[in-house]
């Protein structure tokens, strides 16, 4: 989301390219959304602009019990390695392995430590 905001990589050209009903933001990310314009009042004019031309067309997913099975499954796995992510990105991944859904992200190198979670870099990844 902040990279669309701020108009950086791909970002942009992927949105254009995916229906606003292919798409979905998890109840978790709009945490962190809502806490990172918390931090930064002044940013939030420039974010909310951008977010209100496509997120009231976005599903909203909210996290379930499906969601933490799965979830809970990573983050025994991950610890048994020695390479857990955090808590947030966890939350995350679980939803989307548990939903099949593919996980739009920048923070490649975290999400990648799961197995069978399908991980898209819109910033880095050429539009086709």
């Amino acid at each position: 989301i902040s990279y669309a905001v701020r108009g950086m990589g791909h970002v942009r050209g992927h949105l254009a390219q995916h229906p606003p009903s292919t798409l979905a933001l998890s109840s978790v990310t709009v945490m962190e959304i809502e806490f990172g314009l918390a931090q930064a009042p002044a940013k939030r004019a420039a974010v909310e602009a951008t977010l209100s031309l496509w997120l009231p067309r976005v599903a909203v997913l909210d996290y379930g019990p499906g969601d933490a099975r799965v979830t809970a499954s990573i983050r025994a796995a991950l610890k048994a390695q020695g390479t857990p992510i955090g808590p947030y990105d966890l939350l995350n991944a679980g939803m989307a392995l548990a939903r099949g859904l593919t996980l739009v992200t920048h923070n490649g190198r975290e999400y990648r430590r799961v197995a069978g979670l399908l991980v898209a870099d819109w910033v880095d990844d050429e539009l086709t």
